[in-house]
């Protein structure tokens, strides 16, 4: 009997580079975070922190387009058991690192620094179950692949217009009404837009299903070289009002932060489409010789990097804050070091039986 072969799906090199920036953007959000955060911070700490946080917002949008990408290919088999095979491995795997993080940061870590060891019960299982705080993204994710067999049913290019239009529903309804209410709250003290555009009722246009919705359509339909120029244009417009707006308003609204940096920030949105892309066209179709192995290994290490990659920058923070009083040192620094160690420990658990199973999503 005759055995079909299938066509070789031919690598995409410009995914492997979007996910590697990604996850360096996720290690810089949490190490310049603090800086924005801190109302301790000076003029210039807050300055350097909001420019590298305003730069690495784009990271989770950047992984969602990316996850749409690769989930929604109407040339890949995805079935509706695919999908919940791959929600499920997820699942197991935050299960199995919340109660790591639980157990390092309510004992081991302050075993080591010497503290009184009480068991707070409530507050553990709390851990357990909710998982370290950088961890949220995989609840997200596997929502997204539970239905990703329904999205599939019109995920496709003879659905090119209606997709289009379910994009621009979620830029009018939910990506400009908190950018104005920005705008008009810091300048006017008026804030309706928000309200007024959710009495539609159009919380189904999730911001992060319109992410993952939109990476299939950059990966799957051609963007003309003067739509691609003025998608660039708007990204380096987002990310300045991004960073500009909040050092403008951060007196007057000293959380204005938590609105420009969000998911549904239209500044975001703008960013992180134009850096998406500009990756993609720039590697599509490239192949890289014999660094192409290489730069694919490290693409398949990136989970494990988001993963472990807060325990290391959190003992670095305590180590390195005290001794480097400079922000912009301290964010390249410790930046830099976090994901070099975080790499190098995903590399080697990548080589231990069973163990490189917790790496591999």
């Amino acid at each position: 009997m005759l055995k079909i072969q299938r066509p070789e799906i031919k690598r995409v090199y410009s995914f492997d580079f979007i996910r590697i920036l990604a996850t360096f953007m996720v290690i810089m959000i949490h190490t310049s975070g603090i800086f924005v955060s801190s109302p301790d911070s000076s003029v210039f700490d807050f300055t350097v922190g909001n420019f590298f946080d305003s730069i690495s917002q784009i990271a989770v949008p950047l992984f969602l387009m990316l996850s749409g990408a690769l989930m929604l290919d109407e040339e890949k088999e995805i079935t509706l058991r695919k999908s919940l095979k791959y929600a499920l491995n997820i699942f197991v795997l935050l299960c199995l690192w919340s109660v790591f993080y639980a157990v390092t940061f309510n004992f081991l870590i302050p075993l080591l620094q010497g503290q009184a060891i009480s068991l707070n019960l409530p507050k553990f299982i709390t851990d357990c179950l909710m998982g370290h705080y950088h961890m949220w993204y995989l609840y997200l994710i596997i929502g997204l692949y539970l239905v990703t067999p329904l999205l599939r049913l019109f995920v496709k290019k003879s659905n090119k217009n209606l997709l289009l239009y379910i994009i621009a529903l979620s830029l009018i309804f939910r990506f400009l009404p908190p950018f104005i209410d920005i705008i008009s709250g810091n300048l006017f003290s008026i804030q309706i837009f928000e309200d007024y555009a959710n009495k539609f009722k159009m919380g189904c246009l999730s911001v992060y299903l319109i992410y993952y919705i939109l990476g299939w359509f950059v990966a799957n339909i051609e963007i003309s070289k003067k739509h691609r120029i003025f998608t660039y244009i708007a990204g380096i417009i987002g990310f300045s009002f991004t960073f500009g707006l909040t050092e403008l308003f951060i007196k007057k609204d000293p959380k204005v932060y938590n609105s420009l940096y969000a998911a549904n920030s239209i500044t975001i949105f703008c960013a992180a489409l134009a850096t998406f892309v500009f990756f993609f066209y720039l590697f599509r179709g490239k192949t890289f010789g014999r660094a192409s192995g290489f730069i694919t290994y490290i693409s398949k290490l990136t989970f494990g990097v988001y993963i472990i990659h807060e325990l290391f920058r959190t003992v670095l923070e305590a180590y390195l804050m005290p001794r480097i009083p400079n922000a912009l040192v301290y964010i390249l620094v410790c930046s830099t070091i976090t994901a070099v160690i975080s790499f190098g420990v995903a590399f080697i658990m990548s080589k231990i039986p069973l163990i490189k199973k917790l790496i591999k999503c």
